[in-house]
């Protein structure tokens, strides 16, 4: 059983049409389709809110981390895709690609860019910032051109 004084809130109200609006802590926000859509284009899509929430979560513990451990970022950002599935039409996927510039303390680079796949990275390997181009995998930590990719784990049949 809950406690309800753990429990957080907020609301969506209906505005009309295809129109909703989002309150939490005297904050709001818009939430619309595209016209193409059938909406009025007057905020953001319900996906589009979806990748923001995610992004502004993954920002936020990369900032908590750099605040507890004194790094000083010169900029972080995050990047959210996703990718359609049909039958019945939603969201089949959903990536966040952490982009870091700043220094990183070398007994803290480990435990900075953990590897979505296995929860840890890969012992000794360094996090670097990377160009664009270059991508470490889903919510992975990009890496420097050159650095091989960890390698997946094999599943062991019983």
């Amino acid at each position: 059983m809950t406690n309800d004084a753990d429990r957080q809130e907020l609301t969506v109200s209906w505005l009309g049409g295809l129109r909703f609006e989002a309150r939490a802590r005297g904050h709001r926000v818009v939430i619309d389709q595209p016209r193409e859509e059938g909406g009025t284009d007057e905020g953001i899509t319900p996906v589009d809110a979806l990748a923001a929430s995610l992004g502004g979560c993954v920002g936020y513990f990369v900032a908590r981390f750099c605040q507890r451990h004194g790094l000083q970022p010169e900029a972080v950002m995050v990047r959210v895709g996703w990718r359609y599935a049909e039958g019945p039409h939603r969201i089949g996927s959903m990536d966040a690609e952490i982009e870091y510039h700043g220094s990183l303390l070398r007994d803290r680079r480990r435990e900075a860019a953990p590897s979505s796949r296995s929860g840890s990275r890969r012992e000794g390997a360094p996090c670097r910032p990377a160009p664009p181009a270059r991508r470490a995998g889903r919510m992975g930590v990009r890496r420097a051109p050159g650095r091989p990719r960890d390698r997946p784990r094999r599943r062991r049949h019983a």
